[in-house]
């Protein structure tokens, strides 16, 4: 680590004041390497909103299939995952949100939790 103090029990104290164990923060950086939480997709390519199961940003502006409402949709859809990586449907331990907030000021939610498929969606504003 750049300009850290080594205190005991090989923990550090770097630049902005906070305290690091080195091995674990080794672990963590190991475990979560080449993963990009949240990122800019772009425009939706898909038609259906099963198809985005990967954490990112969307951009929606057409009409969907699986969508909360029908007709034509605009705004943001926003895909996380509780680990970072693809939805993986089958695995118990794999989760997913689907955020979407349109143009109209509205906020829609469905998850995918210990399911084969993400459940309804609910307005949540």
């Amino acid at each position: 680590m750049k300009k850290s103090i080594k205190l005991e029990n090989d923990f550090y104290w770097d630049a902005n004041g906070i305290i690091h164990n080195k091995e674990t923060l080794a672990t963590f950086i190991q475990n979560y390497k080449n993963r990009v939480f949240l990122a800019y997709k772009g425009n939706a390519n898909a038609e259906d909103f099963n198809y985005f199961y990967t954490p990112g940003i969307y951009a929606i502006g057409k009409a969907m299939k699986n969508a909360p409402y029908t007709g034509a949709i605009y705004g943001v859809l926003v895909v996380l995952t509780n680990d970072g990586r693809t939805w993986q449907k089958t695995d118990t331990g794999s989760w997913l949100w689907q955020i979407l907030l349109n143009t109209g000021g509205g906020i829609y939610l469905r998850i995918g939790i210990n399911d084969t498929t993400p459940g309804n969606w609910k307005q949540i504003h």
